[in-house]
């Protein structure tokens, strides 16, 4: 309890889902107690199903071949400077400091970008992460691209999305944090379009200025929420396209760049 604990997989030909559910309790329970769990050597195992606690066994002591979307992602980075990592990366910590992910157990998360804008002062991660949504045999295993942005100022802590856009996932969203629905009597077009959640009132009033307003009525994101130093941001729950991601990093950008205004 509260250590970080490494596991390497690496040169063990069959895990199997007994030891993938002890491993999955393992990791809910380190991180409970402030500890983390790293694992590693998976990549070059395939899994007898898409279940993601399935059997795992090795086909081949060959490097595994990247995927054309992966090939893509890693061309990108290499020809941006930004850092690319497609192994999966079990450390989800901080994505559940969001209040989406404290009520979704996220299972991992792989195929990382991480960059920055210099002249901005401002970072990012766009990320492919596996999180659940329902409990027991009804959970339902989601797969999408999300964009972390980290932003050099304080920021409001509120949730918010396309009105009726994720209408299932975001029912208990209120209720569990004790948010409430900010209206934006000033901005009646993007109060009918978006649903803005959040506890102090007055402070969403002062952050949500017209350009701000004008910003998010004019792109087509989804879903973002502030942790008071991050935003979460994704579009569609489902991985991205290469052109999408593309389209995250100028959304980033523009952001971030209002942001510091």
């Amino acid at each position: 309890a509260d250590a970080d604990v490494n596991i390497d997989l690496s040169e063990t030909r069959l895990v199997d889902m007994s030891y993938m559910d002890y491993l999955v309790e393992f990791l809910n329970k380190q991180r409970e107690s402030g500890g983390k769990v790293f694992i590693s050597g998976l990549d070059a195992h395939i899994s007898s199903s898409t279940y993601n606690k399935g059997l795992k066994f090795m086909v081949t002591s060959e490097r595994v071949k990247l995927t054309h979307r992966e090939k893509r992602l890693r061309n990108l980075a290499t020809e941006k400077g930004y850092s690319y990592v497609r192994e999966v990366n079990w450390n989800t910590s901080y994505l559940k400091q969001f209040h989406f992910f404290e009520i979704r157990p996220i299972e991992r998360k792989n195929n990382c970008l991480n960059g920055d804008y210099s002249d901005i002062d401002a970072s990012w991660e766009i990320a492919d992460v596996i999180f659940n949504e329902g409990k027991a045999f009804m959970a339902e295993t989601f797969n999408t691209t999300l964009m972390v942005l980290k932003v050099n100022r304080p920021l409001p802590i509120f949730t918010m999305e396309r009105e009726k856009a994720y209408e299932k996932l975001f029912d208990r969203m209120i209720a569990l944090t004790g948010y409430t629905d900010i209206e934006f009597k000033m901005f009646s077009k993007f109060s009918k379009k978006f649903m803005v959640m959040g506890q102090d009132e007055q402070e969403l009033q002062s952050f949500f200025t017209k350009e701000v307003v004008q910003f998010f009525e004019d792109h087509q994101i989804s879903h973002v929420e502030s942790n008071g130093e991050a935003l979460l941001i994704f579009n569609k729950l489902k991985l991205a396209r290469t052109d999408e991601t593309l389209e995250f990093i100028e959304y980033g950008e523009e952001l971030a760049d209002l942001l510091d205004a």
